[in-house]
């Protein structure tokens, strides 16, 4: 979860922009390959666990609100799970107490996978509690019992 190679840096500032309440389609994003100069603008990024509990609040509200059928779309399988997997872990302490993002993408992730798979075992299990939570680890599992539905 800490290298740049995949554009984990400019998720991380992305996390901040939308936090802030701003938007990517709007003039005033920072976060893009030919403004990189510019994000020193958006000051220095805590650590993987060094978020907040208010910035992780509010960026839970956000990516609850993701449609994946859409970002599946946009990105490719399965990056899409990855970067659905970079959303919960940096709001993996607030998860715990509210389960927003599992309430909110557990049910759409569910019927993406094979009946018969480990995943669908997993997502049910979930889904049936009132306590446990999708981790981004899990996510794996999940790109598995996608691949098993195919």
């Amino acid at each position: 979860m800490v290298c740049t190679t995949c554009g984990h840096m400019e998720f991380r500032y992305s996390f901040r922009e939308l936090i802030k309440g701003k938007h990517p389609d709007r003039d005033d994003w920072l976060v893009s390959r030919n403004r990189r100069l510019d994000l020193d603008l958006l000051g220095q990024m805590p650590p993987r666990g060094g978020w907040s509990y208010r910035a992780q609040d509010e960026l839970s509200k956000i990516i609850a609100q993701a449609s994946i059928d859409e970002i599946s779309k946009v990105v490719g399988f399965p990056d899409w799970l990855g970067f659905l997997g970079l959303g919960f872990c940096y709001c993996e302490h607030v998860e715990r107490s509210n389960r927003r993002l599992t309430l909110a993408l557990v049910p759409q992730l569910i019927i993406l996978v094979d009946q018969n798979s480990d995943a669908y075992s997993k997502l049910n299990d979930i889904l049936n509690s009132d306590k446990l939570i999708l981790h981004w680890g899990d996510l794996e599992l999940v790109e598995k019992g996608i691949e098993q539905n195919k």
